[in-house]
């Protein structure tokens, strides 16, 4: 009995600490209404003592019959005593910052000396995140020549159309493009009174040359593929005279990885079609048709130290072809050493090649060039390159490497004779070029220096010095022993921006062909005519405005005695050209 009433009052003191502990936790959240804890416990997360317990069916309450439970919050505002000393310094200034919103877009246009012209648009604009579209057109004009008996001024336009398709997974890159270069075929010799020759009669004489090409585009490149890239161009040349050809190329790239090694092949397909309308001597229509096959083998290691290649050059020549086998086989052989002390490497590069020619290259290179061609493909049995080439962390990258290669039909351009019986057609009055082909060995060296100084700031120059021997013609025409171009881009202050380029062509010898009044002498030989060193210099200065536009101002100038590529076609010199640029977005 004793023991049943101290338990009693065991329990009963018990529950009686408990009922005013909760009290005194109640007063205490009252007080300290800043301070909340919450407890995040997972839902139905049963003890052991609860698995067994039989669980109570729900019950959903009747919302129409329950009102609704409001929580009112109740905040107690506290004084508090602040501790900030504000700072007696001056405070600072905000300055404003300049914009610099990238464009899709922009149009420019100028007007300079010498009835200069230009006018240039571009654009590209996001159709989405994997496909955008530009266009670029682009018109630039110069005028006449003083002191000239025949009409020498030029323009040149270019518009072009550009889809890219782009995934994680490969890439598609296609274009349209036509581009027209007008010329005139100007340059007579200088030394001549054309007053005293009979046969020639400027009123009657149309100097005029248009040079059109239309250019079609598809390139494809896969990222995780064995086949990593196939290209397709197609480009259709007309000129003023109605000559015309077609040029197919096909070729792709394919890599397939074996051990440590990259087996990677590479065939390609060429075609040419041409025909023109009258040759030079017989005056009837010369047409030729060529394809030829090619497939490159070759093993790739990409090491560490140590990379090279090796492989073979297949070609097949098929169509209309004077060559003594359609069948050529060439090594091929590229090395590279780099020491893991040390930046500088070491490269080694021999192999030979056979190219298609077309009149479609030689006018890019030439303008002049008669409107009749023998075309022959070019065979080099072999050319190689020793050197070396350093990289350093600050972007200062040079090489210097040793050259040679052989030639057995490389294409040299001859000036043609004056044509008595010219029927008043400018290029038969000694002013246009022939092709002819033969075999020419080079020596010598090729550097290249390139500094960048940041993104926006750098500087490069390359030389190469070649002696080139000629064994049927009297001189590698046209060919000079020196060339060397450079390039700059500054920019100062992130308003203005520099771009310079020129080129330095050494001395090399044109074939002079003196005029006789009654006779043609298509045989004879020519003369040697050297034509002395020029440089060639342009230059560009762009200042960018806080808004949309800018103004920019360009320089071209040659520098020489005769400052000509081609014999007696005598460059523009001092050109001054002053315009505007407007930036701006197109959207759909």
């Amino acid at each position: 009995m004793l023991m049943r009433k101290i338990r009693l009052n065991i329990s009963l003191t018990i529950l009686f600490i408990s009922f005013h502990y909760g009290i005194y936790l109640q007063v205490e959240e009252k007080d300290d209404i800043e301070t909340q804890e919450i407890t995040i416990v997972k839902s139905n997360k049963p003890i052991i003592s609860n698995i067994f317990k039989i669980r109570s069916n729900p019950i959903i309450s009747d919302s129409l019959l329950e009102e609704k439970f409001y929580i009112k919050y109740d905040h107690i505002s506290v004084p508090v005593v602040s501790t900030f000393i504000p700072n007696k310094a001056s405070p600072l200034k905000l300055q404003k910052q300049e914009s610099s919103f990238l464009y899709n877009s922009y149009f420019s246009w100028g007007y300079g000396n010498q009835s200069q012209a230009l006018i240039d648009f571009a654009s590209m604009i996001s159709i989405d995140r994997n496909q955008s579209m530009g266009v670029d057109f682009i018109f630039s004009s110069l005028g006449n020549q003083e002191n000239k008996i025949l009409r020498s001024q030029q323009n040149y336009l270019a518009a072009s159309f550009l889809h890219l398709f782009k995934t994680n997974n490969y890439r598609v890159e296609s274009s349209f493009k036509f581009d027209r270069r007008h010329i005139n075929f100007y340059g007579l010799y200088s030394d001549y009174d054309w007053t005293n020759i009979p046969s020639f009669r400027p009123s009657l004489i149309d100097p005029e040359q248009n040079l059109n090409y239309l250019k079609i585009n598809s390139n494809w490149e896969w990222f995780n593929s064995i086949v990593k890239k196939i290209r397709f161009n197609t480009v259709l040349t007309i000129d003023y005279f109605d000559n015309t050809e077609q040029l197919i190329n096909f070729d792709s790239e394919i890599r397939l990885p074996v051990f440590d090694f990259y087996l990677e092949l590479k065939p390609n397909l060429s075609y040419v079609n041409t025909n023109f309308v009258s040759s030079f001597r017989q005056n009837v229509p010369l047409s030729n048709q060529t394809s030829l096959l090619n497939l490159d083998f070759q093993i790739v290691n990409l090491g560490a130290k140590t990379n090279f290649k090796f492989g073979t050059k297949v070609f097949y020549l098929l169509g209309d072809s004077i060559e003594k086998t359609n069948i050529y086989f060439f090594p091929k052989v590229k090395f590279l050493y780099k020491p893991s002390y040390s930046s500088l490497s070491t490269f080694l590069e021999f192999d030979g090649d056979f190219n298609l020619n077309s009149f479609t290259t030689f006018s890019r290179i030439n303008p002049y060039i008669f409107p009749s061609l023998k075309l022959r493909p070019t065979n080099i049995p072999y050319k190689g390159r020793l050197g070396v080439k350093n990289s350093f962390n600050s972007g200062l990258e040079f090489f210097l490497a040793a050259i040679y290669s052989r030639s057995e039909s490389y294409p040299l351009f001859k000036r043609l004779p004056y044509v008595v019986s010219n029927n008043n057609l400018s290029y038969n009055m000694a002013t246009s070029y022939e092709v002819v082909y033969d075999r020419l060995d080079q020596l010598g060296l090729e550097t290249g220096f390139l500094m960048r100084f940041n993104e926006h700031n750098k500087f490069s120059i390359n030389t190469k010095y070649v002696n080139p021997e000629s064994f049927n013609e009297i001189s590698a025409w046209n060919l000079p022993s020196i060339e060397i171009d450079f390039e700059a881009n500054f920019r100062f202050f992130n308003k203005i921006y520099l771009q310079t380029n020129g080129r330095y062509i050494g001395r090399r010898d044109s074939a002079y062909h003196p005029v006789f009044l009654n006779a043609e002498f298509f045989d004879s030989k020519p003369e040697i005519k050297s034509l002395d060193a020029f440089l060639y210099f342009s230059s560009r200065l762009l200042y960018q405005t806080k808004s949309n536009w800018a103004f920019f101002f360009e320089f071209k100038n040659n520098f020489g005695n005769n400052y000509s590529r081609w014999a007696f076609y005598q460059d523009y010199n001092n050109n001054f050209l002053l315009g505007l640029r407007y930036k701006f977005d197109i959207i759909f």
